[in-house]
């Protein structure tokens, strides 16, 4: 089975650094033999904070709009740089709408680069239990996640088969794109216009080692766990990650 995991992160501090503290320094090591797989962080082009914030002001603005067509007609010529340090840089700019953008644009590059059976796209704030999502992954979901009241998997937990990211980058559904909402509610909204609903998963959050101790049994059997520190600024607090590999793998 081959599965490529594409995590979202963004090319400004903290976030350029936490998954390599977290995420990489645990579950990514333990990755087994059994299953071919391919770790992907993906970023797009930092601004700086005052172009970042200009950006983000325009909300939903007719010019902001028209930004938004000219990149998307234009994802399948967007360069992607696969560093050797597993980061893949996305030719657009770091603004919280271009997080459907980029989202989009690696999971072209994904589906080019290799077969994979499975594209998972998760955060930095996931901790993946490899052994469960290899025993879930037996009963071949099409498209799944962490159980959430919303029509459509949270940006922290998605499973997508091949097919489904495929229909996700097909160009009929671009134009649909121009909504600007987040990658997880589009995802979600593109796959239910084909009959195609997020099976659910238990997945916990953990906030804090009180909270590590009311879920352990959960923990172990989850497919995802989130992992956002309460007391940590920036939410990833590589204790916590520690603590929950540990216990798993231990």
């Amino acid at each position: 089975m081959r599965i490529c995991f594409l995590v979202l992160s963004a090319d400004y501090l903290p976030w350029r650094d936490l998954f390599s503290k977290c995420g990489k320094a645990t579950w990514v090591k333990s990755i087994s033999n059994e299953i071919e797989f391919d770790v992907f962080e993906y970023r797009a082009k930092s601004l700086s904070p005052i172009s970042s914030q200009l950006v983000n002001s325009l909300k939903n603005s007719r010019l902001k709009k028209i930004f938004w067509k000219r990149t998307i007609d234009s994802i399948n010529f967007v360069n992607v740089k696969a560093r050797d340090s597993g980061v893949l840089e996305c030719d657009v700019s770091e603004t919280w709408d271009n997080m459907l953008l980029k989202t989009l644009i690696v999971i072209k590059f994904a589906l080019d680069y290799k077969e994979y059976d499975y594209i998972i796209r998760i955060n930095t704030t996931t901790y993946v239990n490899l052994l469960e999502l290899r025993n879930y992954l037996k009963s071949t979901p099409e498209y799944a996640g962490a159980h959430s009241e919303k029509e459509f998997a949270p940006g922290w937990s998605i499973i997508l088969s091949r097919n489904c990211a495929k229909k996700l980058v097909d160009d009929s559904n671009f134009p649909y794109y121009q909504g600007l909402k987040s990658d997880d509610h589009a995802i979600g909204d593109i796959l239910s216009g084909y009959g195609i609903y997020p099976r659910q998963i238990n997945c916990p959050i953990v906030t804090s080692r009180a909270i590590f101790s009311k879920h352990e049994l959960d923990i172990k059997r989850s497919v995802f766990t989130r992992i956002k520190s309460e007391s940590v600024k920036r939410e990833q607090d590589p204790e916590l990650f520690e603590l929950v590999h540990n216990y798993i793998t231990g």
